[in-house]
């Protein structure tokens, strides 16, 4: 402005320029411009401006301005920020949304994001003259032309300047645009399509060009499958089968395909191609492995001059758990080692080659240093005449294709049939007339028929109050006991015949979860109602075999204690180890126990390993040379005892070797006691890190062999060498100690002492044991388990794979064969003889079988039981055979035992009447209804032992 003369006079309100004078609009002129409120402009999309490329541009008004004219004026910081121009714009807002120019001037693509602020936008409050609103940018008039038919979307990328047009243009521009939009590319990947014309490529008699299905990175496979749908929704590409594109046709395994495989495996497996082997020429040894098998196969040249060979053998498996880790050398070796032991009858003594498609085990049997297994297996090598060549793994087919092969598994749904088909009300309305005890009853309620015998008839008389007919089906009425609802049940009657079935449903089924006798019983008797279904359900709880093997019974009892015997010092002698430990600074691990069953002396020694001969060599060096051989040696069962090696010593020291019976340490429990007694010791000393733990043994073995032991009143140092030990305190003190003349004098004092210490110790252990065994007697009971009866076994060891806490601890069925002792038994499997075993009474419980339950109750009795019921003594008070039909129990008060003629305890009832038509009588159980026996029973079991033991 200096530089034209331009000069602006604030004061006057005036421009002044080349002699000429310009007036600013002020307030006070009519036709002015007044400016008001203030509104941010934000673009409606995001759109990308070319280089060097003005652009039309969409912006939205944050404010309520529709119909409103006004001035959009650019923000400065977007120009220094993103190095674009937007142009100042008077226009009037359609519908919140105005449109203006945006200039990139820059040699790069500028790219705006939607809700970038633009600028604001300032109202106009009064429009100027009608000369001035011709004059106003039509840019409103072009927004309400195409809002009504073209969207903003394409509007933004048509590249017309609207300015150079009048009104009437534009418009004729903006129904050219409508009317033909699906013309126009929507756009950049949109490419647009046609059928007027047709297209094809001559191939001048060439066949399709072959292309096999290649890989491509993880990566990149998202974004491919992204672009093939993009193009199938843009109808770029289509669906082809033809042999000119490269489809990934499905895997079809038709009939034919079946046909063809089985016949040719059963050429392979046959003359002419499996042939037999000639031992006169060499053998051809194909090996392979891949991740999870190894192949091979066995085969020999019938002629040297065909490049051919077949076959002698086939052999494959999978690799084991441990196998499956090895790296790929080792798998390729390991395929070698196993194939060659696989056929060692046909290759041992004969000259043949190893064909394998790993390069560097050719190398297998002249490696310089070898180590770890492949130098085990280069030694097993050794003994065969070999020679190991390299084939590619293109030609290698045959044992690569067998090393593959996988094992079959046939996977079976577990169904669950959730309706029993037996239980159906048609079924059991059938069955119930069917059925002998129920018929009668049915009759009754039915038609009033009576059962022609006059026992029968009381009987059906006396229990039909309790029953009821509903559409033709019997069910049985049960009030509960004083602990439960009050409210009268109905049952449904069991025919005999689905009293299993309904107890399988009720106990075996997965809805019914194997729970135990009183929830399932419980269950059943909310539902349905049977005679002697307390005493069914029972036995069927006990005899299921899954309960079985997985439950031990609440409260059992364990057998009566046994002491074991003491005679002198180290006659009896009793072995554990100990462990592992942290590794000492020694590198020891284990700690060998050695007790005196008779004086407790105590022998321990850490050692690195507690292997067979680890403990066979102390048993000798430490305790036969030191101590003399004991006459019995006593262990647990494991392998390091009950190794052959430890075997054959005790036969030479003629020590008899015993163990425990499996799972009852208890059998050693003095050896058991001492080894928490040293660990309790131990733990007082050690370093924070228990590196130092073996450093202290020799220390609290002093002080245990030093204290005196409750069950023989002695010290096991006193036992041992007919003085009390010295102890440090001891030597501080200097406390006079006795003399003796010479040898012969210590010698007859230390036997007079050692003696009486042995007399005393033998009494005092019969006393510690008679009181041990008091103590622990209290709660047990003998077995009375027969010989051939059949138990179960205890044996919770763990299984590889599988949960503990899931399996199954009881096995069996096993028998009883011999008692060996009160409290051992000597069984064997059922399934097989040979497998036998020594067991404590502890480790088994008897064995139900399912398939033998007890007999079913007859409601109606023979002959002879009425005849008894007939001929009771008056003083039994039962119910005359006159009024039996008027006299109806219906509860049951109390009971008590008496003996029969035979001697034999027989239960009787104190019985109510009904209506009180006779006073309450001591009745037997024939002449009440079952379901209050039940229901008596069940609350009988709630009262004292003294009460239910009543006798008379």
């Amino acid at each position: 402005m200096k530089r034209l003369g331009i000069v602006i006079d604030m004061k006057d309100e005036a421009a002044y320029w080349n002699n000429m004078y310009v007036k600013f609009i002020g307030s006070d002129d009519q036709n002015c411009v007044k400016s008001s409120a203030l509104f941010g402009v934000n673009l409606i999309h995001t759109v990308d401006i070319p280089a060097r490329s003005e652009m039309i541009c969409f912006g939205r008004i944050n404010g309520d301005v529709n119909g409103m004219i006004g001035i959009v004026e650019p923000k400065g910081q977007l120009t220094s920020k993103y190095s674009v121009i937007p142009a100042r714009v008077l226009t009037k807002a359609c519908d919140k949304d105005v449109v203006f120019k945006v200039l990139n001037p820059t040699s790069k693509p500028v790219k705006l994001f939607k809700d970038t602020n633009i600028g604001t936008f300032e109202e106009i409050d009064k429009v100027l003259d009608e000369e001035y609103n011709s004059d106003v940018v039509p840019t409103s008039h072009i927004v309400n032309s195409l809002c009504e038919s073209i969207s903003k979307e394409r509007m933004q990328d048509v590249q017309v300047d609207w300015e150079q047009l009048s009104n009437s243009e534009q418009e004729q521009l903006s129904e050219l645009l409508n009317e033909f939009s699906d013309i126009f590319a929507k756009s950049d990947s949109d490419l647009g399509k046609t059928n007027l014309v047709s297209h094809s490529i001559d191939t001048q008699g060439h066949g399709a060009v072959k292309q096999r299905p290649y890989r491509v990175p993880f990566s990149q496979r998202e974004e491919i499958r992204t672009q093939i749908q993009d193009m199938l929704d843009r109808d770029i590409i289509r669906p082809s089968h033809s042999c000119w594109a490269s489809p990934d046709l499905t895997f079809v395994w038709s009939e034919d395909c079946e046909i063809a495989f089985n016949s040719l495996k059963r050429a392979l497996v046959t003359s002419p191609v499996l042939q037999y082997p000639d031992f006169e020429k060499p053998f051809i040894l194909y090996c392979d492995a891949c991740d999870f098998g190894v192949g091979a196969v066995l085969a020999q040249k019938t002629d040297p001059n065909e490049k051919l060979d077949n076959p002698i053998g086939y052999a494959s498996r999978q690799l084991r758990k441990h196998e499956l880790n090895y790296a790929v050398i080792e798998k390729e070796a390991l395929a070698i080692v196993w194939a060659v032991d696989h056929f060692r009858q046909y290759l041992y003594g004969h000259k043949f080659t190893v064909i394998t498609d790993h390069n560097p085990l050719r190398w297998l049997m002249t490696i310089k240093n070898p180590s770890g297994r492949l130098a085990r297996w280069s030694l097993a090598l050794q003994e065969y005449d070999l020679t190991i060549e390299y084939r590619s793994g293109k030609l290698h087919g045959n044992a690569d294709g067998l090393s593959r092969r996988g094992e079959t598994q046939n996977v079976v749904a577990g169904l669950t049939e959730i309706s029993p088909a037996g239980l159906q009300l048609d079924v059991i309305k059938d069955l119930q007339i069917k059925d002998p005890n129920l018929r009668p009853i049915i009759d009754y309620l039915k038609d009033g028929n009576l059962p022609e015998q006059i026992t029968h008839a009381r009987k059906v008389m006396a229990c039909s109050p309790d029953y009821e007919l509903f559409d033709g089906i019997l069910h049985h009425f049960w009030t509960p006991g004083p602990r439960k609802r009050k409210h009268v049940r109905k049952q449904l009657v069991v025919p005999r015949s689905l009293t299993n079935e309904v107890m399988h449903w009720c106990h075996d089924d997965p809805t019914a979860g194997h729970l135990a006798f009183h929830k399932t019983y419980h269950k059943i008797q909310e539902r349905f109602y049977w005679v002697g279904m307390y005493k069914d359900v029972d036995y069927w709880c006990k005899s299921c075999v899954k309960c079985a093997t997985r439950k031990t019974p609440k409260g059992r009892k364990p057998a009566p204690m046994l002491p074991i015997p003491v005679d002198g010092p180290f006659d009896r002698v009793g072995v554990d180890v100990l462990g592992p430990f942290p590794p000492s600074l020694q590198s020891n691990r284990y700690i060998v126990v050695f007790t005196d069953y008779l004086t407790k002396w105590t022998e321990a020694f850490a050692v690195r390993n507690a292997d067979a001969v680890t403990t066979s060599k102390l048993f000798v060096e430490e305790i036969v040379c030191r101590h003399s051989a004991p006459r019995t040696l006593l262990s647990d069962r494991g392998q390091n005892f009950m190794s052959n090696l430890l075997k054959e010593i005790c036969k030479l020291v003629n020590t008899k070797k015993i163990f425990t019976t499996a799972y009852h340490p208890q059998c050693d429990g003095l050896v058991e006691k001492i080894n928490g007694v040293l660990t309790h010791m131990l733990s007082m000393f050690v370093d924070d890190h228990h590196k130092n733990w073996d450093v202290y043994i020799p220390y609290v073995l002093f002080a245990y062999r030093s204290s005196i032991q409750e069950s023989t009143q002695e010290t096991p140092f006193y036992l041992m060498y007919g003085r009390d030990a010295r102890l440090p305190i001891d030597v501080a003190l200097s406390e006079p100690t006795v003399t003796y003349t010479d040898a012969d004098d210590y010698k007859a004092n230390v036997l007079i002492r050692l003696q009486e210490a042995f007399t005393l110790a033998k009494d005092n252990i019969q006393l510690a044991q008679q009181k041990q065994k008091a103590y622990s007697d209290k709660k047990s009971v003998e077995p009375d388990y027969e010989i051939g009866q059949k138990v179960w076994v205890y044996s919770p060891a763990s299984k590889v794979g599988l949960s503990h806490k899931l399996l199954h601890p009881w096995s069996g069925p096993h028998r009883i064969i011999s008692k060996t002792s009160p409290v051992n038994f000597k069984i064997e499997s059922c399934d097989n003889k040979k497998h036998q075993q020594i067991l404590h009474a502890n480790r088994i419980k008897p064995f139900l079988d399912p398939d033998d339950p007890p007999d079913a109750p007859n409601v109606f009795h023979d002959e002879t039981d009425i005849q008894e019921i007939e001929n009771l003594d008056q003083e039994d008070e039962t119910i005359e055979d006159n009024d039996i039909e008027t006299n109806i129990v219906v509860e049951v008060l109390d009971k008590l035992w008496t003996r029969n003629d035979e001697g034999r305890l027989e239960p009787k009832y104190f019985v109510k009447f009904e209506n009180n038509t006779k006073e309450n009588s001591w009745v037997k159980p024939d002449v009440i209804p079952g379901q209050l026996i039940e229901d008596f029973e069940e609350n009988y079991k709630g009262r004292g032992a003294s009460y239910r033991k009543r006798k008379v």
